[in-house]
């Protein structure tokens, strides 16, 4: 598995397909055997878009013409009637946890409100900003 790999899912039914979309690549989409993204799904066209990534890794959806219908950040949602697709990267990083706050490191509300008065302040005066 590389950086470059990508997975599709359904989950009715349920269908998972994982398949390497390097950069400067692209790959048809369909129920078609001759697509580079095979669906065998009941209903779906033999070619339905493309799914390509420009050579600074971004990925885009296309109309089978060539035309760029919209950027793709992942995970995304494809939809491909009467399905809907789910497009990400196998290992998606797991948030990092992060601790709760406690009032006592919590600034209050006025602490806040006087804070961005004061900004707001200075700022009218024509003073720089403090940092």
């Amino acid at each position: 598995m590389s950086a470059h790999t990508l997975h599709i899912r359904t989950e009715s039914p349920e269908l998972l397909i994982e398949f390497e979309l390097p950069p400067g690549t692209h790959a048809k989409i369909g129920a078609s055997p001759k697509a580079e993204i095979t669906l065998p799904l009941t209903g779906i066209p033999p070619f339905s878009c493309t799914l390509g990534r420009f050579h600074d890794g971004r990925l885009y959806l296309a109309d089978l013409d060539g035309t760029i219908s919209r950027r793709v950040d992942l995970p995304d949602i494809l939809s491909i009637p009467p399905y809907y697709f789910r497009l990400y990267h196998p290992v998606e990083p797991k948030p990092e946890p992060t601790e709760p706050i406690t009032p006592s490191q919590a600034q209050s509300r006025s602490a806040i409100a006087s804070s961005i008065s004061a900004l707001f302040r200075r700022r009218e005066e024509g003073a720089p900003p403090e940092k």
